[in-house]
């Protein structure tokens, strides 16, 4: 959109320029050479002048959205409270973060042989795990055993 109104701008420009011109060669008798130098002189101010000012207006414009748009969050309620409230957890709820796979059995699907047998592992809380077994675990199927966090 820019573009095209900035060609349009020039052609409105070369378009002056062309008028003051030909308006200087058809009265070059009445005309002296001072004034055939200002008019052409001024047509071409004329043009970056009104390039200046669509370019004014247009950042005029951006700036004025920009008010409002801060017009608008001042005036806005709030989503939600700064408060948070502590619901009590369930005493059957995982206290520290820990994990224990005690005889964990897995495949990928039911049709399918036990991929894990029998799996003894205890991660406890603040261990690094890789990122391996956590997608291993997301993407089969638990055949026996439990995985309890604790």
């Amino acid at each position: 959109m820019l573009k095209w109104f900035d060609f349009f701008l020039e052609l409105l420009g070369s378009l002056i320029i062309f008028v003051a011109t030909s308006l200087a060669i058809y009265n070059r008798d009445t005309l002296t050479p001072a004034v055939v130098g200002l008019t052409i002189s001024y047509s071409f101010s004329v043009t970056d002048a009104m390039k200046w000012f669509a370019r004014f207006s247009s950042e005029l414009e951006d700036k004025a959205i920009s008010i409002e748009r801060v017009e608008e969050y001042c005036h806005l309620m709030p989503e939600a409270s700064c408060e948070l409230t502590c619901e009590r957890l369930e005493d059957n709820w995982p206290q520290n973060g820990n994990i224990l796979f005690d005889g964990y059995s897995t495949k990928y699907r039911d049709d399918l042989d036990l991929v894990l047998n029998e799996i003894q592992l205890s991660v406890n809380a603040s261990e690094k795990v890789s990122s391996m077994i956590i997608k291993f675990y997301h993407t089969t199927i638990v055949a026996r055993g439990d995985s309890v966090p604790f």
